[in-house]
């Protein structure tokens, strides 16, 4: 299950669903799993208790078909596909499973995330992650007044998610 370090925005352990399209903070989509791999991803979801959440990550066609038939053991950042990439918090509102075993989710994009660490590859990516915050959630003041350092972005960004 996901967990947000609120201190730093740190997502932790965020399962990530690899496609072609984007999605935006503030929308709702209606997605069709079909891929067992997936399914298989977003049972185990949705067999821990709410809030229900994952990352959606947009990748290049041959890289999403390549991440899912390699595998790599090292963990190492230089090697990973996933290192940097930028990605939405997705929660899962409602599902249907349907008789034939696709599931059917209406999910709400929340906030934007930049990957950081690829914890596991196989049989999906899980990842840790540092949140976003949209430049309107970061008090203006607190930029003017301090040198614009990485780990004063990290504070702004952490204090723009408790505040939210």
């Amino acid at each position: 299950s996901c967990k947000l370090e609120s201190a730093t925005g740190r997502l932790l352990q965020l399962p990530v669903y690899p496609t072609t399209s984007c999605q935006l903070p503030g929308r709702s989509n209606v997605f069709e799993i079909t891929d067992p791999v997936y399914t298989n991803m977003f049972e185990s979801i949705l067999y821990k208790p709410q809030p229900w959440c994952f990352g959606h990550v947009v990748v290049e066609e041959e890289e999403n078909e390549s991440s899912a038939s390699s595998f790599s053991s090292s963990s190492s950042n230089e090697n990973d596909e996933m290192h940097n990439k930028l990605g939405c918090l997705m929660h899962i509102a409602d599902y249907r499973r349907m008789a034939d075993g696709r599931l059917i989710l209406l999910v709400h994009a929340m906030e934007r995330f930049v990957t950081t660490q690829s914890v596991q590859q196989l049989p999906y990516r899980i990842i840790h992650a540092q949140v976003l915050p949209d430049v309107e959630e970061i008090d203006p003041q607190l930029v003017l007044d301090a040198n614009i350092r990485e780990d004063f972005l990290q504070q702004a960004r952490a204090m723009a998610i408790q505040e939210s």
